[in-house]
């Protein structure tokens, strides 16, 4: 379980599509600490669209993001994720990403840590 203080930096808010008409469920991730969205659907449904407002945003939304914090990929633009990591690179060494485990029917933390990727 996660330290209360944590939070789930959900990188792109969850929508349905014409691929897929379901709008995934992440409210199992909140066990890990609250939910805040990087790209909203209101203001940015596509990242990619403006790179510069979105990088502003990003940088906005993670300016005190922590290695106790945790990262989520939900769907949509995979854009978000080319422009949120490095950001995340440069304030900490390392950090949980939240993997589906389709067995356990729930959220399973992952530690990233870059100094042992080099």
């Amino acid at each position: 379980m996660a330290n209360t203080n944590s939070r789930v930096f959900v990188i792109n808010e969850p929508r349905a599509t014409n691929a897929n008409p379901l709008v995934p469920n992440i409210s199992p991730a909140l066990k890990y600490g609250a939910i805040i969205t990087v790209f909203d659907l209101e203001n940015f449904p596509m990242p990619s669209e403006d790179v510069e407002a979105a990088i502003a945003r990003a940088d906005s939304v993670l300016a005190d993001v922590t290695e106790s914090d945790f990262l989520l990929f939900a769907g949509g633009d995979v854009y978000g994720i080319a422009l949120v990591m490095p950001i995340i690179l440069d304030r900490c060494e390392s950090i949980q990403i939240l993997k589906w485990d389709f067995k356990e029917k729930g959220y399973i933390p992952r530690m990233v840590n870059w100094g042992q990727a080099a």
